[in-house]
């Protein structure tokens, strides 16, 4: 039971974190953080605490298969998110969750070493990249009140994931556990409360930017790979957080601290943040 409202409780507190850096800064920082290794680094964490450091270990080749998936989820709710409305949110989850299932299944059939997992997420995060380049960046001019209803849905919605992922990993192997680990868990109820509350053009600048936060998911995998069995899964999610967030500042340090205004916002988030 500790261990259910730990997780639930860090879950929470990072999905209110981006959502409050989305409207203090902007939609392309939240989407850039969104990227950061949060729910993979949280699955992957309790993979190690609950079944252990090896079964996590392993899990990691397909978990960078699993990125693969990720970026076409988050590909294809993009093409669906057409205007505000509770049917394009909904016609966008469905289409990006069909895609999402259709990916995995594809790369359920690989049996990928540490180098050919890293080297497909790669190819995949430039290519989507890519794809998505021509996306305009957008601001939230006017940001909402976070009400006690939208906190609820992020609670919900976000604990479901990973309890559920993190639940059933022992039961389905190290291969589809290690594709779930890499479901945009933390991005997905960010987008459905950006989407429903400034439009779809905010979320899509959200989508834009999350293929450049995932180069530190990258980074952080293959770091835990190389850890956790050496050094523990406390002290091995600490090296890898800080090899991420070296990439995370060497990819997008421009993007970050572009103008005096968002460096001062991103350090309110520490101070003002009432949530």
């Amino acid at each position: 039971m500790n261990l259910i409202i730990l997780k639930a409780a860090i879950t929470v507190w990072l999905i209110l974190c981006l959502t409050w850096i989305a409207e203090k800064t902007s939609p392309r920082i939240a989407g850039i953080l969104s990227g950061y290794p949060i729910g993979t680094a949280l699955v992957l964490f309790f993979y190690g605490i609950q079944i252990g450091p090896g079964f996590a270990v392993a899990s990691v080749p397909y978990n960078l298969l699993g990125h693969v998936s990720a970026l076409v989820f988050v590909y294809f709710y993009y093409l669906g998110a057409r205007d505000s409305t509770i049917g394009s949110i909904l016609v966008a989850s469905i289409t990006a969750a069909g895609a999402y299932l259709a990916a995995a299944w594809a790369m359920s059939g690989l049996t990928p070493s540490l180098l050919f997992g890293a080297m497909v997420s790669f190819v995949s995060i430039a290519l989507f990249s890519f794809l998505l380049r021509k996306i305009p960046n957008t601001l939230i001019d006017r940001p909402i009140h976070c009400t006690r209803s939208m906190v609820l849905f992020r609670l919900v919605l976000s604990t479901t994931l990973v309890l559920l992922i993190t639940g059933l990993a022992a039961g389905v192997g190290v291969k589809w556990a290690g594709l779930a680990s890499a479901f945009p868990l933390v991005v997905y109820p960010l987008l459905v409360l950006i989407h429903l509350n400034y439009g779809a053009q905010r979320a899509h600048t959200v989508l834009k930017n999350f293929p450049r936060g995932l180069w530190t998911v990258l980074a952080y995998s293959i770091t835990v790979s190389l850890t956790y069995e050496r050094f523990g899964v406390l002290q091995g999610t600490l090296f890898s957080y800080l090899v991420a967030t070296v990439v995370l500042l060497a990819v997008n340090w421009r993007v970050l601290f572009e103008g005096r205004q968002t460096v001062l916002s991103l350090g309110k988030v520490w101070k003002e943040s009432k949530f």
